[in-house]
């Protein structure tokens, strides 16, 4: 008895159809796969949160500050390590390591960094210095350069103390055995205002000034840990919202809550921000 195989058209037929298919499922899947990444990121937030919570319990309701001086010492990401208990907890797959930020200012390739990675940890996160604060001596435009209170934090569940940035600074600044992180690359510790974020806000091609905050990572928009502990997504458009109004004059942000909202870094951000903001009191 014959066999007869497939013909030539209907071989056609079958792999348009699985190409079809394949155009179909793919977008889906790598949907699917960023909502995970998405997911897993604010988990970790979320932990980051409820280390803090802890913290301030230990420290008499004091936030860690984010680094003191400029020597090699433990930035706020270590001092609340005792309480996170991993290293994977500070890094986000979707943001990943900036292998050409550390061959630029560290000469260091992708296997040395690897290396240094899985001994001090790779951070994602960098600080609101409003809250988590650069301090002995304050730092030019580091926010007010002081440690705060958790009572001192004006709404603390509309204020960020984290937000998000790709992978340059570690978390430890010394190995089990005592040994330095080489070049001090734990020092990355906070943003030291939110001009800086407001100015990646429209995705600056310019690694080397702007790669710190990741804002459209997730979605168009970007997780954020809160100085009550829990975590959120946001765009970064809401991040810039004014809290409340002087007369017309437009005060503070979920960064900041004493200064004029915008007034130090308003040409730096989206016209559309600007509008949205100078129209906020009117």
């Amino acid at each position: 008895m014959s066999r007869q195989g497939f013909t030539l058209i209907e071989l056609l037929v079958v792999i348009a159809i699985i190409a079809l298919l394949a155009a179909i499922l793919f977008p889906v899947f790598a949907q699917a796969r960023k909502k995970a990444e998405q997911t897993a990121c604010l988990s970790h937030q979320r932990q980051m949160g409820q280390a803090v919570m802890m913290y301030l319990n230990d420290y008499d309701q004091v936030y860690p500050p984010a680094a003191e001086g400029t020597g090699l010492v433990a930035n706020w990401a270590e001092r609340i390590f005792p309480y996170v208990k991993s290293l994977g907890v500070y890094r986000c797959p979707t943001q990943g390591i900036a292998y050409d930020v550390l061959r630029r200012w560290y000469n260091i390739g992708r296997t040395q960094a690897d290396r240094i990675y899985e001994i001090y940890g790779v951070r994602n996160f960098s600080a609101n210095a409003y809250v988590i604060a650069w301090i002995n001596p304050p730092y030019p435009r580091a926010g007010p350069g002081v440690v705060r209170k958790e009572a001192e934090v004006d709404e603390p569940a509309r204020t960020i103390i984290f937000n998000e940035c790709v992978g340059v600074g570690t978390v430890l600044h010394r190995a089990p055995d005592g040994t330095p992180v080489p070049n001090n690359m734990q020092w990355w510790w906070a943003i030291s205002d939110e001009c800086w974020v407001c100015a990646e806000a429209d995705r600056d091609q310019d690694l080397d000034a702007n790669f710190w905050a990741s804002l459209i990572a997730h979605s168009n928009g970007s997780n954020y840990t809160l100085a009550d502990g829990h975590a959120k997504w946001f765009r970064p458009d809401q991040t810039y919202m004014p809290r409340r109004c002087e007369g017309t004059t437009p005060m503070g942000n979920m960064w900041q809550w004493g200064e004029i909202t915008l007034g130090r870094c308003g040409t730096d951000c989206p016209i559309h921000m600007r509008q949205a903001v100078a129209n906020f009191c009117r």
